[in-house]
């Protein structure tokens, strides 16, 4: 698929890799919109590209809905929903409260069958989801988080089989952003531009239906 000139709504465009890939797929030729919670992110990023801005959280179901459609309203149509909004704590299993547990599930699971119900009704090409290398192996400190990214994946793979649209999964690595940073205090090596970049490169080559790209080795 040409992305030229196709519809793109993007969770968690505010920063990091979702600013990234609103950028990407804007210098692409696209159509872009954005949700983020964060409302001076959402207006730092459409005053740079000149896209659709959404302020509005991928937990709650009506803010999904009126993300979707605004941005059928606004281009008439949908043609690709990336599902990249996601949250991470480091810490232990047994020191995690249950309000953590369901901040991050509530994010990275939940808000991904919530956003992609919502985008079926326009019927989307692709539907693409951000999980992580840590949705393939897990890692001491990050238990909740892994069995998010896991539950991704399962998800991705499932409605694969359910619906004509492309669906992917993308795993990268550590991606310097500012919660890898916050998590690990630390920068990453695999810069923003790149994954984003590489799933530009992904939406243009349309591989098989439940493809999943590994970018931990991207460099």
């Amino acid at each position: 698929m040409d992305v030229h000139g196709k519809v793109v709504l993007i969770t968690g465009g505010g920063r990091g890799i979702g600013a990234a890939l609103a950028k990407a797929f804007t210098e692409a030729g696209s159509k872009v919109a954005i949700i983020s919670r964060s409302k001076e992110e959402v207006d730092a990023v459409v005053n740079e590209l000149h896209c659709i801005g959404i302020v509005g959280d991928v937990r709650r179901e009506d803010d999904c809905e009126r993300a979707v459609e605004e941005t059928a309203k606004h281009f008439g149509h949908l043609d690709v929903l990336i599902n990249n909004a996601g949250v991470a704590l480091n810490k232990s299993f047994i020191e995690h409260t249950e309000e953590e547990y369901d901040a991050i599930m509530d994010t990275n699971v939940k808000g991904v069958f919530m956003m992609t119900k919502a985008a079926m009704q326009h019927h989307p090409k692709i539907i693409l989801s951000i999980s992580s290398d840590a949705g393939r192996e897990g890692y001491a400190g990050l238990s909740i988080y892994c069995a998010s990214k896991f539950a991704v994946r399962g998800f991705m793979q499932s409605i694969s089989q359910e619906t004509h649209a492309k669906c992917y999964t993308v795993l990268p690595g550590g991606v310097d952003t500012r919660m890898y940073q916050e998590l690990y205090n630390e920068k990453a090596r695999v810069k923003p531009e790149q994954v984003a970049n590489a799933i530009v490169s992904l939406c243009q080559d349309e591989p098989e239906t439940g493809f999943e790209l590994e970018l931990y080795n991207i460099l």
